[in-house]
């Protein structure tokens, strides 16, 4: 379903959410109500952990809601297919 909201945005709407994701309203307001109705939404209770990719400027924000960076050794690998 997210996919599916992204492919049908525009490159200047995704430029724009971008720069909102950046900005100090997403950190301060828009980004803690986002949150906080992710986390507390009833039918998202019995997943057991979220997976999250940020950008490390970001790490701080997001472990105010309990997301960690210590992984027990994990990290994130990608193959490019182009």
């Amino acid at each position: 379903m997210q996919t599916t909201v992204i492919n049908k945005l525009s490159s200047d709407q995704i430029d724009q959410l971008i720069k909102l994701y950046r900005n100090e309203l997403w950190c301060n307001k828009l980004g803690n109500v986002l949150m906080d109705e992710i986390i507390s939404h009833p039918k998202l209770k019995q997943i057991p952990h979220f997976d999250l990719y940020c950008l490390p400027e970001m790490n701080e924000f997001y472990q105010q809601f309990g997301f960690t960076t210590e992984l027990n050794g994990l990290g994130v690998m990608r193959r490019d297919n182009s």
